[in-house]
């Protein structure tokens, strides 16, 4: 199955990895943007958006996924479903309804 992943933190990259290990195929991953934190004030990639990174997965980091733009961006990998875990921005009617097995949130 064709899987678009949405999230952020630690809790959330676990959850990426038991899809990478599994026989779904991970299209798409969406994470919160690179912010400023830590030791020295530098740029610190969220732990979805580094996994994604890692095994070379399409990732897009918007500061707001209710824009057609990123809907489009999103609908142009074709996914099948989407699995949503402590992702930290709400998930519009458009974008719920982009899948066409829906959305679920772990």
């Amino acid at each position: 199955m064709r899987v678009a992943f949405m999230g952020t933190p630690d809790f959330a990259a676990a959850s990426l990895a038991a899809l990478l290990g599994s026989d779904h195929e991970v299209v798409a991953v969406v994470s919160q943007p690179d912010r400023r934190g830590g030791r020295g004030n530098r740029v610190v990639s969220p732990p979805v958006a580094t996994l994604a990174k890692e095994h070379g997965i399409p990732l897009e980091q918007p500061e707001r996924v209710g824009t057609r733009a990123f809907r489009d961006w999103l609908s142009s990998h074709e996914p099948e479903l989407a699995v949503v875990a402590a992702f930290g921005q709400i998930l519009g009617p458009k974008l719920l309804a982009l899948p066409p097995l829906g959305c679920i949130n772990v």
